[in-house]
């Protein structure tokens, strides 16, 4: 029977026959069944035959294709996000599951004893990354910091909790996405070391790696496009009207707490939101180098108070609110005259989850988001 609290993911690329064996093993040894499958196919390959047996619908198959090739990280990404039970059976087209048993309760009886466990491996005593005891586990763990930094995570076959990686937000918010190769994972391995994390392994090898001389993990990605998160910012919040019953949008059976329309919400003020945003959300942007951000200032009554900060632009067009739309435009002039590729025009009270507009942008080429 499945078990209602296990998903698997699985990414692919172009390797549906891999993909085929690496499914039924696992489906064939496991002691439970996952709840779900999720497949993500990290190109433009349709999805194999073989998935429209009724077996896969009733395994509760989900295919998720990226329509190009975008990477290993925004596809692992991508698949999460649709995870919706605690726990995550991560694994790679390429594997074959050999030995049959109670490996997936052993790996479950592990996370839920030890929460500094992040994962639980499958691959034994394979020479693939040294494993030693450790006096506080029944178990063995893999080398932390073995070679260049492993053994803090890995993208190899294994049980995990949801709850770890939401705590991270994403993967792509600390690695970014864009590169190919093995270092997001080995840079992913190093944080997680950091803070203390360690992977499980039960010591008997469960599985095999068929992928080795097909890897796809050099192959390119699409060429990344340089986008502007743009946003519109003053240097005083000044809404004039808006704070009184003059405003022409003031409705007594809409006020704001029996106030006239927007006291308490829209106050005049010294603006000091880009710093929250600096303190923020806008950090994340560092780990995508074709990603660039700014805030928009316009010229205030008696002209720029300063000069301009590197995250800054200052347009000529007046600092109030009336006159926002000369703003936004003068802010897509901008972009233009800067040969941005994309544009994401925020405001300067909301907060941008970087990873998902990027994730978006690459597999769906948004032209227009709105309240979604």
């Amino acid at each position: 029977m499945p078990d209602s609290n296990i998903t698997l993911v699985v990414t692919s690329c172009q390797r549906h026959d891999l993909l085929k064996t690496t499914l039924e093993t696992l489906y064939r040894n496991t002691d439970i069944e996952p709840r779900e499958l999720i497949v993500v196919e990290d190109s433009e390959a349709p999805m194999p035959g073989f998935l429209a047996d009724p077996v896969w619908r009733d395994r509760g198959l989900r295919w998720i294709s990226n329509g190009v090739r975008i990477g290993q990280i925004a596809s692992i990404d991508r698949a999460y996000a649709e995870v919706k039970t605690d726990f995550i059976f991560h694994c790679e087209d390429d594997w074959s599951f050999n030995l049959p048993g109670d490996w997936m309760r052993q790996s479950k009886e592990i996370l839920d004893r030890h929460p500094e466990i992040i994962q639980v491996s499958l691959r034994g005593h394979t020479g693939w990354h040294d494993l030693v005891s450790d006096a506080q586990y029944p178990f063995f763990i893999a080398e932390p910091y073995w070679r260049e930094g492993w053994g803090g995570i890995s993208f190899n076959p294994g049980l995990r909790r949801l709850s770890d990686y939401r705590k991270l937000g994403s993967y792509g918010r600390h690695v970014s996405y864009g590169t190919a190769g093995l270092g997001h994972e080995l840079a992913l391995s190093k944080k997680l070391l950091d803070e203390g994390r360690r992977i499980a392994d039960l010591g008997e090898p469960i599985v095999s790696h068929m992928g080795g001389t097909c890897s796809m993990a050099n192959q390119p990605l699409q060429p990344m496009p340089r986008l502007l998160i743009a946003i519109p910012a003053c240097f005083r919040l000044d809404y004039g009207a808006w704070e009184s019953g003059d405003s022409p949008l003031y409705d007594q059976m809409r006020a704001w707490g029996n106030k006239p329309y927007g006291m308490g919400i829209h106050l005049s003020r010294e603006n000091c939101r880009a710093d929250a945003i600096r303190d923020t959300w806008a950090k994340d942007i560092a780990a995508y180098p074709f990603v660039t951000f700014r805030f928009f200032y316009g010229k205030p009554a008696g002209g720029y108070p300063r000069a301009a900060l590197p995250d800054e632009v200052f347009l000529d067009v007046p600092d109030d609110y009336e006159h926002l739309p000369h703003k936004t435009h003068g802010i897509a002039r901008w972009a233009l005259e800067h040969e941005y590729d994309f544009l994401y025009k925020g405001d300067d009270d909301t907060a941008v989850y970087v990873d998902r507009l990027v994730r978006e942008l690459l597999t769906n080429r948004i032209e227009y988001a709105g309240y979604v």
